[in-house]
């Protein structure tokens, strides 16, 4: 009886003294959301647990980093407005076209073809800190985040279910399902298409039920909601390329004692190039065969009719995403590449 007392209140004591831990430990809490599946290849879920491994050793465990996936909070724009109301989640990341509802600032990297192909390039242009710190200061004063990292989803192709894709006027009889955002819509319009907007939840059942013919997109992010499987016809046409953003509520982030600002700060960056950086460019050289080996029919079309297509697209919102002074920083930026 006694040796059972001691017992009991032994773990008694150890369960007091591991609960004061923790809650010494877990300082301060960061709720994380993104919109894609807990899948393993999944890019949204690996970087938010990257960050969160990273951040929570670099805080010497102060922090926890809760993760949300699947849109448990809404699609991107309507997590990114809970974000910015502050007090449901404190982080989330995002494709940069769709938060630019928030801060046209976002809207520069939208522009069809201000991109070269060439990952290095891209990744010079979005690792620049001058650029990088800019936007994210305009994005502290309008939207109320800011960005302590970027990275790339991938160039944005063209998919359809009724023929191959070689030139802008194939796209004519195409009902093509695009992102909500006025860049892409005008883009297609100045090709000739007809763009349509659905919800990213929805394309896979519009595309199957031929309410849209074909969809506008990374090859990833197809990949992903597996519309090889209601999709024929796979043009890589890289007419955009979609970056996507780490965002934080501002109020929350000046809140924090500066070592874990410091803390978020390094887990951002280095979570995005020691991993996702490399993860990127090597998805995009498998990606394209692997969809051909699901039957995809994979066309090359010249893209200097389409490039020459969307320059009415670039000087209409010129003024929109910054100036062409911005405009022409990321040309430059890509120069040797």
């Amino acid at each position: 009886m006694k040796k059972r007392f001691i017992m009991i209140i032994a773990v008694s004591v150890f369960c007091v003294f591991f609960a004061a831990q923790m809650s010494w430990a877990a300082k301060y809490t960061i709720r994380f959301s993104h919109t894609m599946s807990a899948k393993p290849d999944a890019q949204y879920h690996i970087w938010a647990l990257k960050f969160k491994d990273l951040a929570e050793e670099l805080s010497n465990g102060e922090l926890e980093v809760k993760v949300y996936p699947g849109s448990q909070f809404g699609g991107q724009i309507a997590a990114a407005k809970k974000l910015q109301m502050g007090g449901i989640i404190d982080m989330m990341v995002g494709a940069s076209n769709n938060l630019a509802a928030l801060c046209s600032s976002l809207d520069v990297y939208t522009l069809p073809y201000i991109f070269k192909t060439v990952p290095c390039g891209i990744l010079r242009v979005l690792h620049d800190r001058a650029l990088r710190e800019e936007i994210s200061r305009e994005t502290e004063k309008k939207a109320n985040f800011r960005i302590p990292a970027w990275t790339a989803a991938g160039m944005r192709n063209m998919m359809n279910s009724k023929h191959p894709i070689l030139k802008p006027a194939d796209l004519h009889d195409l009902r093509m399902r695009v992102a909500k955002n006025p860049i892409l819509v005008d883009a297609y319009k100045a090709w000739g298409g007809n763009p349509i907007s659905i919800a990213n939840t929805e394309t896979f059942s519009a595309l199957q039920t031929k309410v849209a013919d074909g969809n506008d997109g990374t090859a990833m992010w197809a990949w992903n909601l597996k519309f090889y499987e209601v999709q024929k016809y796979f043009a890589v046409t890289r007419h955009q390329m979609t970056p996507v953003v780490m965002i934080i509520n501002n109020k929350f982030y000046n809140g924090l004692p500066e070592r874990i600002q410091k803390a978020i700060d390094r887990a951002a960056i280095t979570s995005t190039r020691a991993f996702i950086d490399c993860w990127i460019i090597d998805k995009q050289r498998t990606i394209v065969n692997a969809f051909k080996e699901k039957g995809m029919e994979i066309t090359y079309p010249d893209l200097e009719p389409f490039r020459e297509g969307v320059r009415p697209v670039w000087d209409k919102y010129s003024g929109h995403v910054g100036g062409w002074d911005r405009i022409n920083r990321i040309l430059d930026l890509q120069k040797d590449w």
